[in-house]
């Protein structure tokens, strides 16, 4: 999900142009044949774009439809084709398939791209599995992201470009308490380009320190210096139903906790916590009842 150069229709062209014949090409054009000339896509401005009037989405429906059309056409949904399997770690709400976007409408025309593309960024949850064998195996994994993808890694760069790190809406993490405990996200909060609005992390049933054989529920404080773009943290405390006793003490003692941004500003829990369940299989345990508790935090000047 990248910014994608919508010239590209007609770049396919002018490529295979030597610079001689583009040149006349370009010599030849005039205002009254709606000549736009090239421009890098991140340097494209609205006066630099056909006004595609002859068009019924831009000459007849107002902006108001036509947005919500764009919306549906690029935002991110389930790829139904690429289903989690029952029994996984991975498979739960929300997570039954993987992710896809599809960006071919933002290749139309640059008056599209320029109206659309920030949707699949800011329509998208971008999930982190820390540990490679609670997550999908890399042909499942959404657009491939991962954290090589989103803040580049030895021997790789970010995939993200410039304006898909400023539209970045929503993370959301899956981690070992091994990983929480130890600041893991903290590493990838503190690189510059970073800067996702909401952060959700869950700390699954099969999470919690020797789950395997049934230890009681614990969970060591740990800090989380959050980056100063995000306005919401979500935590979500989640076992199996007949431990929910034992779940109610420590989600009590984390509504009593504060966390910092980058910029100092101080995150505290607002509202009620609020709960669901849901039904599941994991592999050589059978059928399980969960419950999730989701306690919301918020800095102070956004709290409501």
């Amino acid at each position: 999900m990248t910014d994608i150069p919508v010239a590209r229709c007609e770049g396919r062209k002018t490529r295979s142009m030597t610079r001689a014949s583009l040149s006349a090409t370009r010599q030849q054009s005039t205002p009254g044949n709606n000549y736009v000339p090239r421009v890098a896509i991140h340097f494209l401005e609205p006066s630099q774009a056909h006004p595609q009037q002859q068009s019924p989405l831009w000459g007849k429906l107002p902006a108001e439809i036509r947005n919500q059309i764009f919306e549906l056409a690029v935002s991110q949904h389930f790829d139904e084709t690429r289903e989690y399997p029952v029994g996984s770690y991975y498979r739960r709400p929300g997570y039954t398939h993987t992710f896809k976007a599809c960006t071919a409408l933002l290749q139309t025309c640059r008056l599209a791209w320029l109206e659309a593309h920030s949707i699949p960024m800011r329509s998208a949850t971008i999930p982190i599995w820390e540990h490679q064998e609670r997550g999908p195996p890399k042909w499942l994994r959404p657009y491939n992201y991962s954290r090589i993808m989103l803040w580049g890694g030895r021997g790789h760069s970010s995939s993200l470009t410039a304006a898909n790190r400023l539209d970045l809406d929503h993370v959301h993490f899956f981690t070992q308490l091994v990983y929480l405990e130890d600041g893991s996200p903290n590493r990838l909060f503190r690189k510059r380009h970073f800067n996702p609005r909401r952060v959700t992390i869950t700390i699954r049933h099969t999470d919690w320190w020797n789950w395997e054989d049934d230890h009681d529920l614990d969970l060591s404080d740990f800090d989380l210096f959050l980056p100063n773009t995000t306005e919401q943290l979500v935590i979500e405390f989640e076992t199996i139903v007949r431990k929910k006793p034992q779940l109610d003490p420590i989600v009590a003692h984390w509504r009593g906790k504060t966390f910092k941004r980058m910029d100092d500003a101080v995150f505290s829990t607002v509202g009620e916590p609020t709960e669901y369940r849901w039904s599941g299989e994991l592999d050589d345990y059978g059928p399980q009842d969960y419950v999730v508790v989701v306690v919301t935090w918020k800095p102070a000047q956004t709290r409501r």
